[in-house]
């Protein structure tokens, strides 16, 4: 067993995924196709059934509702106080007092008719010739329905199905109505109404019939216990009795399910009793055509399982090609790039996780070039500063030691400004050597430009000033040696003509989003930003020590960071320089791997 799975494991991508195909796919597909067709038979007939009495049970639902809101209109009828003085007619009223009764009724009657599409008509009638019609007015005789209500005594009575014509249209058509006597709820022996609630037995109808059910359910009516049809697809059989005596016999035995045959065929019929009548929800189905779905669904699974175990191979062919073969490519490339080719790159086809793991592996090469590139020029850079110390190479300790002489000797002299100068200078010298470091504090960086300011004051023949501000916390982030002192050079010698009466240098240091914002600024003569722009991107052949900064900085850093340029001609200079806010070598060295 062990030898078994060594083995399946040193097999290659496309083995292993033919053999999980036919173990958890065409076997399995092939043993259940076999069940399921086995049981097929029993489990649809019941299905078939199961589905004819579920629907059955919400088709009566859905007219026991009906029929509970209609009892609940004529309810609130004879409870509410407008419709019992409005029945006892205007005898004891103003004419204008009745009528507002018959229009806030006549309002009701009209909001119910409107949003309970089965309503037909409502029609009251009360004392002193009271008749009020809401609806589509009919004539027919409704008597015996009138006869029955009085005998219920205030009770529901509800009529069969009957045929009216419409007042309005001329044309037949059958409503089942509920009709009720209406009391004085103060002296329940008198008399005072009747209501007549008509409803459409076409949209009845509609509410029952199959559309939107299962097609099993086959032609749906409503019976009453003596067989009477009150709703049906063909309107000729309704108010007629049920042509087959036997399914109305064992109907009214309490059979809610049973078959029958007659001279058409074998059928299974479903009968529900609809609450608070004696009517019947009946569905009856032809057992032909539940023995054809049947075959039909056979066929169906047998061609399902075929049609799967297809599927399942065009799946199997779909996943090499687009997961295995582009990871045996990328495989190979990876070979190439460990033998030090790095010019192959993997064809990215789409933009799932294989494309975009292809998309990062191709990323992953240019940062590796980028990086080798990067070390090489920084190497090449730092060898070239390293041959001009060579050239020009004077002893620290001795310019250090010389520059200190000098000092105490301005001292003695009592020549106090000679020796700020002198601190200045060793101070400059001190911080550009910085042991050959490349990188120094955001302070010492200042330090730096204000000992070059302090210089500059003396060499310029008008008063210079300036401002150096940082935030707190950017002390100790590491920035590149001299990338302040060049701009400020530029204020100075650009930005400010021989004969101005004063000339100011502001610096601020802020940060935001994890970023360090070095701003320059004076009040000088200004320049063009697009010129500028211009300048280092190498489209000038001026600007130099701009174009100096700018290329270290995306080099080290990458295309985010670099300089910015505000302002415009005659309104001074304003140059801002983005960094990254770094604290430690190791972080600056993983920066610049990431720029």
């Amino acid at each position: 067993m062990k030898w078994t799975i060594i083995r399946f494991k040193n097999l290659s991508l496309k083995w292993k995924s033919f053999l999980i195909f036919m173990i958890l796919v065409s076997i399995p597909s092939l043993v259940l196709g076999a069940i399921v067709l086995f049981q097929t038979d029993q489990m649809l007939r019941r299905q078939a059934v199961d589905s004819t009495v579920r629907v059955l049970d919400t088709l009566a639902q859905n007219v026991t509702s009906i029929m509970e809101n209609v009892e609940d209109v004529s309810s609130y009828m004879i409870y509410d106080n407008q419709f019992r003085k409005y029945l006892y007619g205007g005898k004891d009223q103003e004419e204008k007092e009745f009528s507002n009764l018959q229009d806030s009724i006549h309002a009701f009657s009209a909001f119910q008719i409107i949003n309970k599409r089965y309503l037909d008509s409502i029609q009251l009638q009360g004392l002193d010739g009271v008749l009020l019609t809401i609806g589509d007015p009919v004539t027919v005789d409704e008597s015996k329905w009138v006869h029955a209500a009085e005998e219920a005594q205030g009770g529901y009575v509800w009529s069969g199905a009957y045929p009216v014509r419409s007042t309005w249209t001329g044309e037949q058509k059958y409503v089942i109505s509920l009709i009720r006597q209406i009391h004085d709820i103060n002296d329940l022996n008198k008399t005072i109404g009747l209501v007549r609630i008509r409803l459409s037995e076409s949209y009845i109808y509609s509410l029952i019939s199959t559309k939107g059910f299962s097609p099993l359910t086959g032609s749906v009516s409503i019976v009453d216990s003596a067989g009477e049809i009150l709703s049906y697809e063909n309107k000729f059989y309704i108010g007629k009795t049920y042509p087959d005596p036997v399914l109305v016999k064992q109907m009214n035995e309490g059979k809610n399910l049973f078959s029958y045959s007659n001279k058409s065929g074998g059928y299974l019929v479903v009968a529900r009793k609809i609450d608070h009548t004696n009517w019947y929800l009946v569905a009856k189905v032809d057992e032909f055509e539940i023995i054809k779905n049947l075959d039909a669904i056979r066929t169906s699974i047998k061609g399902m399982t075929l049609f799967s175990i297809t599927l399942g191979i065009m799946a199997l062919i779909g996943f090499y090609w687009v997961i295995i073969r582009p990871i045996i490519e990328l495989t190979r490339i990876t070979i190439q790039v460990e033998q030090g080719d790095f010019e192959p790159k993997f064809k990215v086809k789409s933009n799932d996780e294989i494309g975009r793991l292809g998309l990062r592996f191709n990323k992953m090469l240019r940062t590796i070039q980028r990086l080798i590139e990067t070390k090489y020029k920084l190497e090449i850079q730092h060898k070239e500063s390293e041959l001009k110390a060579l050239q020009n190479q004077i002893d620290p300790h001795f310019l250090y030691n010389t520059l200190d002489t000098i000092h105490w000797t301005a001292r003695l002299e009592n020549a106090k400004d000679t020796s700020k100068l002198i601190v200045a200078l060793s101070k400059l010298f001190r911080i550009s050597l910085s042991k050959g470091k490349l990188w120094i504090t955001l302070e010492q960086e200042l330090e730096y430009v204000r000992n070059y300011l302090i210089l500059q004051k003396q060499r310029v023949r008008f008063p210079l000033y300036y401002e150096i501000d940082r935030e707190d916390h950017l002390a100790n982030v590491l920035v590149p040696k001299k990338i302040i002192q060049p701009l400020v050079e530029n204020c100075i010698i650009h930005g400010f003509k021989e004969n101005r009466e004063s000339g100011s240098i502001e610096i601020r240091c802020t940060s935001q989003d994890g970023s360090l914002f070095i701003d320059v600024m004076d009040d000088g003569e200004g320049f063009n930003p697009q010129q500028a722009h211009s300048v280092i991107t190498g489209d000038s052949e001026h600007g130099f020590a701009l174009r100096n900064i700018q290329e270290r900085l995306t080099l080290l850093f990458g295309e985010t960071c670099g300089l910015q340029f505000f302002g415009g001609e005659g309104n001074g200079a304003h140059v801002r320089i983005t960094l990254p806010i770094i604290h430690n070598e190791e972080a600056m060295n993983y920066r610049m791997g990431k720029g």
